[in-house]
């Protein structure tokens, strides 16, 4: 029985496999974004498979097969989706726009958590702890949603190194964040002390998985420079760089696993442009593209097909806080962009600020995806009214999804220029479209 039950595993992998490249291959034709095609797949084929048996008389459905679980997004499938946009990201750029991205990534994020946190304890039955923890986990503008769309609709460099960079800094905040949170749930009195405790501990796991990413990003680079040029190696020792900073850091160093991602792969980046030469180069870029190709296919056919979630009972029965979930966490975006954004260009010389059609796009493009997804799955089954916080980020992140995502290449050719330049694109890029 073990056996047939594996089998029926690997059978629905293949299938989730041949969706995705059936999808890429009709949305190449429309230049319909690539990750929102996969979430109308995951809805159709969830409805589908719980209307037919697809795998004959007495299987589960593929809801049943497939266990979404945190760990399955945070230590497989998000780790090569954070390293292959550091990777791709030019370091020299990133210095001269890392004061809005961290203002937005560190100081967008306490706002918007706060924000959400307020108004939902206020408009709806969740309570103060679970509406911070719900207003931290539903702050991140993740790079498995962001990254891969931006880059589908061509959006200029700047603006696309401004929205990369925000949402893996983004995640790495919200992570902590939520941890931090999660923390007051045991403390029966908020205290001065609490939240000097709490705000020290957050500095420690985000500056601390910094450091470990940086220290094995060196120290991959310098066993890597031994043998610039066989393949295998650099490839191998990228793989190491990306699943063991983040794995080493969150899991075992209980610190910030998306920073130490984030910066390893900076530092492995910065190594492979400098050192290697075109050809292993562009082999390391042609895995990391297969990875993130695959990765991305699985997350978002996996929260399409969790839809199931919203259909049942109690959360028809809750539908009108769904509602204000979503517009509270988009009033919560626009506050965070028309607060951050326009206070930056006050300070900065005139060459540096951002314009309003930029504003308006950073705005609207904060999609949600599976950092929000693998937060939510990680709470334990007794936490206080987890069944309404499930419900709600999951309806957030399928309007982002759906609605923004969908709406979004048209906003981008009204608002931008059309001699605006296109962004430096991956390998992953060019496949995903």
């Amino acid at each position: 029985m073990a056996q047939i039950h594996l089998a029926q595993h690997m059978l629905t992998l293949c299938a989730m496999l041949l969706v995705a490249v059936i999808i890429l291959m009709i949305l190449q034709k429309w230049r319909f974004p690539y990750t929102v095609g996969l979430v109308i797949a995951g809805l159709i084929t969830g409805l589908a498979s719980d209307h037919f048996q697809l795998f004959g008389e007495g299987t589960a459905s593929i809801r049943d097969q497939i266990n979404i679980s945190h760990d399955l997004i945070l230590y497989v499938l998000l780790p090569p989706l954070v390293y292959e946009a550091s990777l791709e990201m030019d370091i020299r750029l990133l210095k001269k726009n890392l004061i809005p991205i961290l203002l937005l990534a560190v100081v967008g994020l306490l706002i918007s958590t706060f924000f959400v946190a307020g108004m939902m304890s206020w408009l709806t039955p969740l309570n103060l702890i679970p509406a911070l923890v719900f207003g931290a986990l539903i702050s991140a503008t993740d790079p498995v949603a962001v990254i891969a769309l931006f880059r589908e609709v061509k959006a200029p460099e700047r603006l696309s190194l401004l929205m990369d960079g925000e949402s893996l800094f983004n995640d790495a905040t919200a992570i902590v964040m939520f941890q931090v949170m999660l923390g007051l749930v045991a403390v029966p009195v908020v205290t001065t002390s609490t939240v000097l405790m709490a705000a020290a501990d957050f500095v420690r796991v985000f500056v601390g998985g910094a450091v470990v990413g940086v220290i094995i990003g060196t120290l991959i680079s310098m066993l890597a420079s031994c043998q610039v040029n066989n393949r295998m190696v650099q490839i191998t020792l990228s793989n190491v760089a990306a699943w063991g900073s983040f794995i080493l850091a969150d899991h075992y160093l209980e610190l910030s696993g998306v920073m130490a991602c984030v910066t390893a792969g900076l530092v492995s980046g910065y190594y492979a442009r400098t050192r290697l030469g075109k050809r292993v180069l562009m082999a390391s870029q042609r895995w990391w593209s297969y990875a993130t190709f695959m990765a991305n296919s699985y997350v978002f056919l996996l929260l399409g097909l969790q839809e199931e979630l919203l259909f049942k009972p109690k959360a028809m029965l809750s539908v009108q806080w769904l509602l204000i979930a979503v517009l509270v966490v988009l009033l919560a975006r626009l506050l965070v962009i028309y607060i951050i954004l326009p206070s930056y260009n006050i300070i900065t010389d005139k060459a540096q600020k951002i314009s309003s059609p930029d504003q308006f796009i950073m705005f609207w493009g904060g999609l949600r995806g599976a950092v929000p997804t693998a937060l939510v799955l990680s709470l334990d089954p007794d936490f206080p009214q987890r069944g309404l916080v499930f419900n709600m980020t999951l309806a957030v992140i399928l309007w982002t999804l759906l609605v923004q995502g969908i709406s979004m290449k048209p906003i981008l050719k009204k608002l931008l220029p059309p001699e605006a330049p296109t962004p430096k694109t991956s390998t992953a890029a060019v496949k995903n479209r």
